[in-house]
């Protein structure tokens, strides 16, 4: 069968180099790229060579173990194949191990080489490794695949010992009976550390069968060159501030540069090591040797923008609530007369702001008599329930002051505290219509004055800004 597939394959080679014609290439085609053979047992392979124009092909290529055998060259008929053998007969005591052979072929006419790799698996007994594969992501932090075909050539069931040693990864010895012609494949992981140097590295797998090494071989993988940055991010949330560390790692084996990106709102809240872009994100870039570790340490603290509302809000009470029109309402006077005891009320409004169309109302019940004083009279409304009482003024300016009083007379005896109506103003501020009332007045013989507060404290707080701003 392997004899009908070499024809093929050499008729197809005939065929193409007929009709690449004067093209002077010569093209080779073996039966076979790997060879199975016993210590002392022969083996050969077919070689089939076709030129377009007469040719003398050499064997450029080394006998590579004395146990193999080649012709030096070969004639070369033009458009007629030329075949030759290539043999293997290792000794009794040659090593039973995988063996490769590379066989190159050069025109002496054109100077044209083709290269081919052979195989040759040399067994001393019937039991052996036919193959190893090695696969995976082969790189610092990665991980290999080895794959290792064992068959049994026996009749007999075979108790076979497998050993693997790839230094610094992986060791294994594995027991296992095979029977008569069974073929297996024994698959071990190992991981790669970080930073492992490259180069080329060595897996060696033998088997011992009866308690004798009866085969052995190596395969040969190589670790490449790579940057492996590794990054962590460690962040520490502290109320509106963040404190982040960034740690980078190159686990790789060579040096390269790592970059970390972060999205931050505005670098008005950032600080710490400074970044190398900001215009797409806050960017940094480092050189890292191999297996070198960095850090970045950054804070992100947010607190002004809640400080800020804060004092934007108190602002906003302390000018806009607060000190915008006062109104207190006290006992300025008590006196006694023929009808009984008089009680001058006094009504203080003042003004921070340019106040409009202010009016001032407060109430007196009917408990009271209620008299005008030499000063600015309010218009008066009666009703069954007492006497309203109206101040109107068209404009306040700021820190403008005035105080409005009446007399009131129980017409009844006190012997107690009677609560005084509220005073009220209403003015007109920034378009809307505001009022503010006074705090409650009391009325006794032996009575206590409320006075508002807050005029006073807006005044003290006010101070206290403006100091504030003139400093900053």
């Amino acid at each position: 069968m392997c004899l009908v597939k070499f024809a093929y394959a050499l008729l197809a080679v005939v065929m193409f180099a007929a009709f690449i014609g004067s093209a002077n290439a010569f093209e080779m085609v073996l039966s076979t790229d790997t060879v199975t053979v016993h210590t002392g047992e022969v083996k050969s392979i077919e070689l089939g060579i076709v030129s377009p124009a007469d040719d003398v092909v050499i064997f450029a290529s080394p006998i590579e173990q004395p146990w193999m055998s080649m012709p030096t060259h070969l004639v070369v008929n033009a458009s007629q194949q030329a075949t030759a053998q290539i043999t293997f007969a290792p000794f009794d005591k040659t090593e039973p191990k995988i063996y490769s052979s590379h066989l190159a072929l050069q025109s002496l006419k054109t100077g044209e080489r083709r290269e081919r790799n052979i195989t040759i698996i040399v067994r001393s007994a019937q039991v052996a490794i036919e193959k190893i594969i090695i696969g995976g992501e082969l790189e610092p932090t990665g991980f290999g695949q080895l794959d290792v075909y064992v068959k049994n050539y026996e009749t007999t069931p075979a108790d076979v010992v497998l050993n693997i040693n790839a230094t610094g990864f992986l060791t294994s010895s594995d027991n296992f009976t095979l029977a008569p012609g069974e073929f297996t494949v024994v698959k071990h992981g190992f991981t790669i550390p970080d930073c492992q140097p490259p180069g080329e590295y060595s897996i060696h797998a033998d088997v011992q069968f009866k308690g004798t090494k009866v085969f052995s071989t190596d395969q040969t993988f190589v670790i490449p060159e790579r940057f492996i940055p590794v990054t962590i991010k460690n962040e520490t949330q502290s109320g509106f501030k963040t404190d982040t560390l960034v740690t980078v790692k190159n686990a790789g084996n060579t040096e390269g540069i790592a970059d970390y990106t972060d999205q931050i709102l505005g670098s008005l809240f950032f600080s710490g090591d400074k970044p190398a872009r900001t215009d797409d994100g806050f960017k940094w870039f480092l050189n890292m040797a191999a297996c070198e570790t960095r850090t970045i340490h950054y804070q992100i603290d947010y607190t002004p923008i809640p400080v800020g509302l804060f004092v934007i809000f108190a602002l906003w009470y302390i000018f806009f609530r607060l000190r915008t029109v006062r109104v207190t309402k006290r006992i300025l006077q008590r006196a006694t007369i023929e009808k009984g005891i008089e009680f001058t009320v006094g009504i203080d409004v003042k003004s921070w702001i340019n106040a409009k169309d202010i009016e001032i109302r407060d109430f007196v019940p009917s408990l009271f008599e209620v008299r005008d004083t030499p000063g600015i009279k309010p218009i008066r409304r009666k009703t069954e329930a007492g006497t309203e009482l109206l101040w109107r003024f068209k404009s306040f300016t700021p820190h403008e002051e005035r105080i409005l009083d009446y007399k009131i007379i129980p017409l009844f005896s006190i012997s107690g505290e009677v609560n005084l109506p509220r005073a009220a103003v209403s003015f007109g501020y920034i378009g809307r219509r505001m009022t503010k009332h006074s705090p409650s007045t009391k009325l006794g013989l032996n009575f206590v004055e409320n006075v508002e507060r807050a005029g006073d404290f807006t005044d003290w707080v006010g101070s206290i800004l403006k100091k504030a701003l003139k400093k900053s």
